[in-house]
């Protein structure tokens, strides 16, 4: 690399991929309103940030099961892209190729169900196809996974190292500080309450640390950051938020 060649520090920022995990702590009476958050991030910039969910690890065990979840995204996906419309031709083939590969998987009876947008503008897939992470088509295409234990994602996606960067978060606060060292030791930088990646506070760092200090100052801490002490208030805080934007 030409920075390192002339020794010159660099504050880097290249292709990253997000997502989101959502414990079963969260899938009873809450449930609505954490499908009602999780549409924001998808929603916004249409996934084009690299903020952006292109995944959603829901975990089993919750009074509402990960396929129930992803109909009730669908729901709020409506509700958020009303409010929030794509451009007229904005990622439509992207969506129309999502909804034919995963029709297709469905109908020769793959563990997949599609919840689609009747003009084509989002689509939520419920997949128990591939537990790994991949690539969504982006343009609010998003797949929901199953997952047995929030604990197990941290070495699914450790292959992704250095290319991990947000990670959207319901998770009481019991079980947070666990799931962001795993996380952390997997490569992600930034943990954030879901609808809060796509909208970061403004005293957040990026990519869990401010680009001045990676010119400045070279610990060699990898550094994850967490955008909240508690846990339950800030998605209180963040639904009144996302009501001011979507309800008005």
């Amino acid at each position: 690399m030409l920075a390192e060649k002339h020794q010159v520090p660099l504050a880097g920022h290249w292709h990253k991929f997000s997502f989101m995990v959502i414990a079963r702590d969260y899938l009873s009476k809450k449930a609505s309103e954490i499908a009602e958050l999780a549409s924001l991030d998808v929603c916004a910039w249409d996934q084009q940030g690299c903020f952006s969910p292109q995944e959603i690890y829901v975990e089993t065990g919750g009074s509402v099961s990960p396929k129930e979840f992803a109909g009730l995204l669908a729901k709020e996906m409506e509700r958020t892209t009303r409010a929030l419309p794509k451009g007229t031709n904005s990622g439509k083939m992207q969506v129309l190729d999502g909804y034919y590969q995963y029709f297709t998987k469905e109908t020769m009876g793959e563990p997949v169900q599609i919840f689609p947008s009747k003009e084509n503008q989002w689509l939520v897939i419920y997949d128990e196809s591939n537990p790994n992470c991949e690539p969504s088509p982006l343009f609010r295409v998003i797949r929901v996974k199953p997952i047995t234990d929030i604990m197990e994602i941290p070495e699914k996606v450790r292959p992704l190292g250095s290319f991990l960067q947000t990670v959207g978060i319901a998770i009481p606060q019991g079980r947070l500080l666990a799931f962001a060292d795993a996380m952390g030791q997997a490569g992600a930088t930034n943990l954030r309450t879901i609808s809060g990646m796509t909208l970061q506070k403004a005293w957040e760092p990026w990519d869990g640390r401010f680009p001045m200090q990676e010119l400045f100052e070279h610990d060699g801490v990898h550094w994850v950051s967490i955008d909240t002490k508690d846990m339950d208030s800030e998605i209180q805080h963040a639904l009144q938020r996302k009501r001011s934007i979507v309800n008005e």
